[in-house]
């Protein structure tokens, strides 16, 4: 564990910490996108399971509406800085 401790925070030295212009949704994602930017690379956890309810904490505080305006506002604050690039997804 202590590598994996130290590549992080060789990556955050490089890059930085999320983008908190964000908030929330695509703040994972641009800092995907820095990474592979900055010549890092992303993985997959194979047999790993991760439990995480979608929007479990946005439904509780956010109407559905609040939460479509603040998913489009990071779209384009995203697609502004890397374009419509989704490398990792595909």
């Amino acid at each position: 564990h202590k590598v994996l401790v130290a590549l992080f925070i060789l990556l955050i030295d490089k890059i930085g910490y999320l983008d908190e212009q964000y908030g929330s949704y695509f703040e994972d994602t641009d800092y995907f996108m820095r990474t592979i930017n900055a010549g890092g690379k992303l993985g997959i956890a194979e047999n790993t399971l991760v439990s995480h309810k979608s929007k479990g904490t946005f439904n509780k505080i956010w109407s559905k509406e609040k939460q479509e305006e603040v998913f489009k506002r990071n779209e384009k604050i995203y697609e502004n800085k890397f374009g419509k690039n989704y490398p990792f997804l595909s």
